[in-house]
């Protein structure tokens, strides 16, 4: 099939609230994680911050018409979505983190599930 990432805005990654105003380019981006450290500091994203992405993903994949759907990403993302459907499966309750390059197929009643996981 064809992949269009075409929708995907140029700077996909975590940028800090306070810089969201600035003109922020991919190479002015490098240069303060470089400076400031990736995963430390004021470009450390939230928990609070992953927490919305990981709830706009799923209201995202739930509204579209497709049965199948492969995502991609980073393992925190995956451990905190796959963490919301422990009541699906068991694997997933108290967090699961997946190995590098891991496939995980979640099989779900329908975009109900996504939006709104059992407790």
């Amino acid at each position: 099939p064809e992949l269009d990432f075409g929708g995907l805005p140029e700077i996909w990654w975590y940028v800090p609230e306070e810089r969201r105003g600035d003109v922020v380019t991919p190479e002015a981006s490098r240069a303060l994680v470089k400076e400031n450290g990736a995963r430390t500091g004021a470009w450390a994203e939230t928990y609070g911050d992953l927490r919305e992405r990981v709830e706009a993903f799923a209201d995202f994949v739930a509204a579209r018409a497709e049965t199948s759907i492969a995502a991609f990403g980073h393992g925190d993302f995956f451990e905190l979505l796959l963490r919301r459907f422990g009541g699906h499966d068991a694997r997933y309750k108290d967090g699961y983190h997946m190995k590098n390059c891991e496939v995980v197929a979640l099989r779900l009643d329908g975009p109900a599930a996504l939006r709104a996981p059992p407790a």
